[in-house]
């Protein structure tokens, strides 16, 4: 099985029996940016990891072709894609907004 590396962010997280990641690649095809959803089947345990958090893994590679079938819309084939034996290469955790100044009544000018 091919070795490969995979960055994006995480889309969702399972720590029970099986320990997966879900996370979106973004790419550019033809000039335009896409987006691909990954599955990563972990070893370990994965509540280190948050919705939004940048993750690269490495792992085998794994695809098999599946349907899909949006409320509203013809079944369509698609490509799942997996990665197994993973390991991560690095992990950035999502940026959290800036605590928002508390100003006391005592503190205002007027």
């Amino acid at each position: 099985m091919p070795q490969i590396t995979v960055s994006g962010t995480i889309a969702n997280i399972n720590n029970s029996q099986y320990k997966i990641v879900k996370f979106w690649e973004s790419y550019d095809f033809k000039g335009q940016e896409r987006h691909r959803i990954w599955t990563a089947w972990m070893d370990s345990d994965v509540s280190k990891f948050a919705e939004g958090d940048f993750i690269t893994i490495e792992g085998d590679l794994s695809t098999k072709v599946s349907t899909y079938n949006k409320p509203g819309e013809d079944t369509r084939q698609v490509v799942e894609h997996s990665l197994n034996n993973c390991t991560v290469a690095t992990h950035r955790p999502k940026v959290a907004a800036a605590p928002q100044a508390i100003i006391e009544d005592d503190e205002l000018p007027f």
